[in-house]
């Protein structure tokens, strides 16, 4: 792929013959020329390539050149540059029909998987929507073509349609409200869980672009959350931030260091936030120590990160309870159940499962070898209030101090304790629902409050 580099930089420059660039480069400036569009922006010939100053610099710019461009050129169905825009298309069953009333029309049948989920637009049988950078190219996007294996579609944020006429209303994703600041902090807070949810389950060629690829997003959020982005995380919701589920997919870890266990962004795979209104907040976050590659791009990647919280934490121990019939028919299939724990708290039938967010622990024997506590979050009111304004209200009381609340269901964070330049720090391993009984007695129990750093 042609991209600029220093070495290339000063020839670039001068400029670039058309006719050396890859198909989808060559596309692109036929359509630019088309529309009659003077400007056109590529990554790999516009931030120098192999150079980390210019790359911090440009990345951080990533939401003004993609919410600002005139029009977004999407190659759904290229996997690589050398794909193109323009291609030859599968050809689709059609007929002549005679309808009562109108005449003769042409029908076309749609075949496509893509098409048959149109309203849903999201073109996941597509090479380009499985790129992790390729999803905040579409959401800040004023307008976008999409030039799919099927057809053509236009997309902008009042919907989108087809070059059949298919056409749906509804936008992919609609940031409105968050460019405008009208929704509220928990609408805007439930879009970003949304969106992380598709962006886990996509592909990054470099894993430490966990941070960059989601940035321009992280800062549309922050601007209308007037929050500190803390690696990942919100520092005004920063205890229910810790609370996420690894779910779906979940890739083998990598030795490059990404961010701290606590972030979701250290999970290879979709992680599930907790937005859930009735959540109300146990554990304290005490202070919290971000290095960041760019001191000036708080959304950016992350050299190191430390948190310390102070809560109920107590040791787990394996369950020597057998399995029940769920637990017989893996084992029977070849699967190993996931592991099951209790307390000193736990009464009879009270273990708990533990989801180990490395589920290639699970059919290992690592998780066995660890010493694991678990630490109580929070949990979720078993009668929550009535409206959201009056769940924010009843939430912002409860940070602050009045404890008149019952939990109906608990959510442990699991720790395993790491040494690191000859200090202990904690690690987060996956999380467990814990029961009722068990999370009063956690709260209640003054000799099992502790405070612990998390890295």
């Amino acid at each position: 792929m042609l991209k600029t580099t220093r070495t290339s930089l000063h020839a670039h420059m001068s400029g670039i013959l058309v006719a050396d660039l890859p198909k989808t480069f060559r596309d692109a400036v036929a359509v630019s020329r088309y529309l009659d569009i003077p400007y056109l922006w590529i990554d790999s010939l516009c931030i120098i390539q192999g150079d980390t100053e210019d790359w911090v610099r440009e990345s951080s710019r990533m939401t003004n050149v993609y919410s600002n461009a005139y029009l977004v050129i999407a190659a759904n169905q290229a996997s690589d540059s050398a794909g193109g825009c323009f291609h030859i298309r599968p050809s689709r069953v059609s007929a002549n029909l005679a309808l009562p009333g109108t005449g003769l029309v042409h029908a076309q049948l749609g075949v496509n998987s893509d098409e048959l989920l149109f309203l849903s637009a999201k073109f996941s049988d597509e090479p380009l929507t499985k790129r992790a950078w390729a999803l905040q190219e579409r959401l800040l996007a004023a307008r976008t073509i999409h030039y799919n294996t099927g057809q053509m579609y236009f997309e902008c944020r009042d919907g989108i349609v087809g070059e059949d006429g298919c056409k749906s209303d509804t936008p992919y994703c609609d940031l409105s409200p968050i460019m405008n600041h009208t929704c509220s902090t928990r609408e805007a807070l439930q879009t970003w869980s949304s969106i992380l949810w598709t962006y886990g389950d996509r592909n990054l060629t470099e894993p430490t672009d966990k941070f960059p690829a989601i940035s321009g997003m992280a800062n549309l959020l922050g601007a209308m959350l007037k929050d500190e982005y803390v690696a990942g995380l919100w520092s005004s919701k920063m205890v229910q931030g810790l609370a996420w589920q690894g779910l779906g997919r979940q890739l083998q870890p990598i030795n490059q260091y990404i961010g701290p266990s606590w972030s979701w962004a250290s999970l290879q795979g979709i992680a599930a936030l907790n937005t859930e209104p009735n959540w109300r907040s146990i554990a304290i976050v005490e202070d919290w120590r971000v290095e960041l590659k760019n001191p000036d791009n708080r959304y950016g990647q992350v050299n190191s990160a430390s948190m310390r919280v102070r809560g109920p934490i107590i040791q787990l121990m394996e369950s020597t309870i057998p399995g029940g019939d769920y637990d017989n028919s893996l084992k029977r299939a070849g699967l190993r159940p996931k592991p099951r724990f209790r307390t000193k708290y736990s009464g009879e039938g009270g273990e708990m499962t533990l989801y180990l967010d490395n589920e290639g622990q699970n059919a290992s024997v690592q998780w066995e070898e660890m010493d694991m506590k678990v630490l109580l979050l929070g949990g979720y009111e078993a009668t929550p209030p009535a409206s959201e304004c009056e769940a924010e209200e009843e939430a912002l009381k409860k940070d602050k101090g009045n404890w008149d609340f019952e939990i109906g269901e608990g959510f442990g964070l699991v720790l395993t304790s790491k040494n690191e330049n000859g200090a202990i720090y904690m690690t987060r391993v996956g999380w467990m629902a814990l029961v009722c009984s068990e999370v009063k007695r956690l709260r209640e129990s003054k000799e099992d409050w502790d405070t612990v750093t998390i890295i």
